[in-house]
């Protein structure tokens, strides 16, 4: 899964705080907004990061994030558009300028509609602490079911909204396929003019996108959510933020605890397996010690396929080329360095080596070993590693291990 945040927004109604820095660098809960995203995005499966980011540009300490830069001033659409190049398969798009909680991304990611859109459908009292007039930064929302078939368009004498989008959607393979061809179909007649909302197609607005999905008979379904999510868009909403995190009143809309406290670092590695006599084998590192063995992964590269990155790293600490025969699982730990703490979310392989010597492993690790694979798990030095071990193990089925059967 790939997750594209949209911060290009200059930011000019967040003055004086965003004078010299975008929006989504200001801190919250202990840290800059967009940190706390890309945590979360990590947190919860995501392999690729995308920021698409404006003229102030800024950078995050998450090292595997890729940045695009928008310098146009237009708005969320044309941004969007400028990282076309990552849009495909299953998607991920977020404004920077938001906060939720892990949780609000775990709903979206498990829906499964072309376009999946979170909706808040307790917005109104956040909206009210927010401003006199609640309405007045409401936009309309109307479903059928949970398809959506009115979104975005500005509000009607009358006319109350049953919740409100937040920023937040996610676009299946087919969806993302779509969402190309509508921009491209709507860019050739509107380019340079009027449309919809907005004075030029240029300025578009990411609802008005969404609503043209709609009218054309795209599966748009919205992912409810209540509360758990706030917005920066003024000072305002800034300051009102922080007053209530040091009064104690933010969790009426957000729990401030369940962010992510650390930037994050993506990783990847391999279980590299052989089959010996006595069955199968496991391909360790180590640091000389009798329980200082790891299985063998390291930091993605900005760029890097997730997939790349495993092989590449067991290829240097190892020295062995590898082919990835099944995903295993993800885990994660927090650890301390250069003065700061960082969460590492780790994607591991399964994998048979191919090629290549352990004599030409790098000099991370001085050891390279095969052991049993019931020696492996006593040996490896965290629980985090056995229980990627244990699932592993559990792939090795004949069933489940085409190529694998016989090989050295």
């Amino acid at each position: 899964m790939k997750t594209i945040f949209l911060a290009a927004g200059s930011g000019t109604r967040l003055h004086p705080y965003t004078t010299d820095r975008p929006k989504w660098l200001l801190p919250v809960g202990g840290m800059a907004l967009l940190e706390s995203l890309v945590a979360c995005a990590h947190d919860r499966g995501a392999t690729e990061v995308v920021v698409v980011r404006g003229r102030k540009g800024g950078k995050l300490r998450s090292p595997s994030v890729v940045y695009v830069d928008d310098h146009d001033r237009f708005n969320m659409v044309h941004s969007l558009f400028k990282a076309e190049a990552h849009l495909s398969g299953e998607a991920v798009v977020s404004y920077a300028d938001i906060l939720y909680e892990p949780d609000v991304l775990s709903h979206l990611v498990a829906a499964d509609a072309e376009v999946s859109v979170v909706v808040d459908f307790e917005w109104e009292a956040y909206y009210a602490a927010r401003t006199p007039e609640p309405l007045a930064i409401a936009e309309s929302l109307v479903l059928e079911g949970d398809r959506i078939v009115d979104i975005g368009q500005p509000l009607q004498s009358g006319e109350f909204p049953c919740g409100q989008y937040i920023g937040l959607m996610k676009f299946s393979a087919t969806g993302s396929k779509v969402l190309r061809e509508t921009y491209h179909d709507l860019l050739k007649t509107y380019r340079g003019r009027a449309w919809r909302n907005a004075p030029r197609f240029e300025n578009a607005y990411m609802t008005d996108l969404l609503q043209e999905l709609v009218d054309r008979g795209v599966d748009v379904r919205a992912v409810p959510i209540h509360s758990g999510w706030l917005e920066f868009d003024t000072a305002s909403d800034y300051e009102q933020v922080l007053k209530w995190e040091k009064e104690g009143l933010l969790s009426r809309f957000l729990h401030i605890d369940r962010i992510p406290k650390n930037p994050s670092v993506l990783s990847a590695g391999g279980v590299v397996v052989r089959q010996a006599e006595g069955g199968w084998e496991v391909l360790l590192v180590g640091d000389g010690t009798d329980q200082g063995w790891r299985l063998p992964k390291g930091m993605q590269e900005p760029g890097e396929g997730i997939e790349r990155t495993a092989l590449r790293e067991v290829a240097e600490e190892t020295g062995l080329e590898a082919t990835i025969l099944q995903y295993v699982g993800r885990t994660g730990w927090t650890y301390q360095y250069g003065g700061e703490w960082w969460d590492e979310r780790v994607h591991f392989y399964l994998m048979h080596p191919v090629g290549g010597s352990t004599l030409k492993h790098d000099a991370e690790f001085p050891k390279v070993e095969w052991m049993p694979a019931e020696q492996a798990r006593g040996a490896l030095r965290f629980d985090s590693e056995r229980e990627i071990l244990a699932i592993a193990r559990e792939l090795l089925d004949p069933s489940s291990r085409p190529g694998v059967e016989g090989k050295r």
